[in-house]
């Protein structure tokens, strides 16, 4: 089954070839055909296109009817507004404001932007770079959509590279921090980003910063990831849970269902199989049409445990998204580490977001299939993960981890 869990970019990416120094990808460096005239016809024609896709195979629309929004009017108000559109930025932003405006961008509803189109494409031309991986790859649905001379032209014409390149060098101020508490004898490390330009965290982090702390008493291990909004799965998975060893097992049933787009971003559908009717399920699945389940396991073994004197702690908030959310339900349900704060923002759980090539302008929309309860009967992708501990009014995560050592010190 070639399907890729968890809100990633192909998670067995190798972090360590997409430095920024890799902005020479297809879409820096390769040649493009010129992007043919678009006509106000080929906007609508995209934009039915797209809407036709989210109609049929976007599973949260109950959801904005549930909110009492007309989700069809919705629709037909922005159509209006494409056939005034005469450029191809006109057409992006106003799509773009309807799903991240209206639809508020719900599990993942949106365009690619260009700065996520690049970072896709470095992505990609990372695995290409791995004899193992290149397999998987090399003929995937995004592959032929990111190498796409219409769709690389699109990109190149939304924001040119010398752009692009700028933004990539931004990023780099969003990188892990540590400290040390002397009060509860503690090792902070704050990640603000999973995203892989946006991070240092690699497979020698967490030894560099242990190393720095090895004449201290540490009782904790205190990963706070509150802002952090995503990026890429791998990064924590071989970045933090190696360093630590031993044994997990995480559990989850992801909640899907079947159209064109989806199956064809699956693959090929093995142990995705058709919900049984006297299946007990919780009542979203039927809300929001989802017509096929998948039992997933992810398990793994590191031997020596050279940090197992120390509790591990997660720190999240409603910031929390995408892979930074799976990390929080990883933990919670395996019992990697003890999570504490605020209900994230979700939509960690299932496979990555299908992605959708519109015909004319090359346009890349994507949006979630797929998710799990949450553990209140409730779709992750839209309610979030609840911590093991939540805070209380007011008080942040910090605060409520500190109230929650202080009270375990006590007793």
């Amino acid at each position: 089954m070639k399907i890729y869990w968890g809100k990633r970019i192909l998670s067995a990416a190798v972090v360590s070839v997409l430095a920024v120094c890799m902005v020479a990808s297809a879409y820096m460096s390769n040649p493009a055909q010129k992007i043919n005239s678009l006509t106000t016809e080929d906007y609508l024609e995209d934009y039915d296109y797209m809407c036709s896709v989210i109609e049929e195979e976007y599973p949260y629309l109950a959801y904005f009817e549930a909110q009492g929004m007309d989700y069809k009017a919705a629709m037909a108000e922005t159509r209006k507004q494409v056939e005034d559109v005469s450029s191809l930025q006109e057409f992006y932003d106003c799509v773009q404001m309807m799903l991240q405006g209206k639809f508020y961008g719900v599990a993942h509803l949106s365009l690619f932007d260009p700065f996520t189109f690049q970072e896709t494409s470095d992505h990609i031309q990372g695995l290409m770079e791995q004899e193992e991986y290149r397999p998987s790859v090399e003929h995937s649905p995004l592959m032929e959509m990111l190498t796409d001379p219409q769709t690389v032209a699109a990109y190149r014409q939304l924001q040119g590279k010398q752009i692009i390149q700028d933004q990539l060098e931004q990023v780099s101020p969003e990188k892990p921090d540590y400290r040390y508490d002397d009060v509860h004898h503690a090792v902070i490390i704050k990640i603000p980003s999973f995203g892989v330009y946006r991070t240092d965290l690699d497979e020698d982090f967490i030894d560099s910063v242990m190393k720095e702390y090895q004449g201290k008493e540490v009782e904790h291990i205190v990963f706070d990831i509150t802002g952090n909004t995503g990026g890429s799965t791998y990064v924590w998975m071989s970045g933090i849970i190696p360093q630590f060893g031993g044994s997990w097992e995480y559990k989850e049933r992801i909640y899907t269902r079947v159209g064109n787009h989806i199956e064809r971003h699956m693959g090929d559908m093995t142990g995705i199989e058709p919900i049984p009717s006297d299946m007990e399920v919780p009542e979203f699945v039927h809300q929001y049409g989802f017509t096929h389940y998948c039992d997933y396991k992810m398990q793994w073994d590191y031997g020596e445990q050279p940090y197992d004197n120390a509790k591990r702690w997660l720190l999240v908030d409603e910031r929390c998204y995408s892979a930074a959310d799976h990390f929080a339900v990883v933990c919670k349900e395996s019992g990697w580490a003890t999570v504490v704060g605020r209900k994230t923002a979700g939509d960690g759980t299932g496979s990555s977001p299908v992605e959708v090539q519109l015909p004319n302008t090359g346009l890349i929309m994507r949006f979630g299939c797929s998710t799990a309860d949450n553990g209140l009967g409730e779709p992750n992708a839209i309610y979030g993960t609840v911590p093991d501990i939540l805070a209380k009014q007011g008080e942040s995560p910090w605060q409520a981890w500190c109230r929650t050592v202080e009270f375990q010190e006590k007793k």
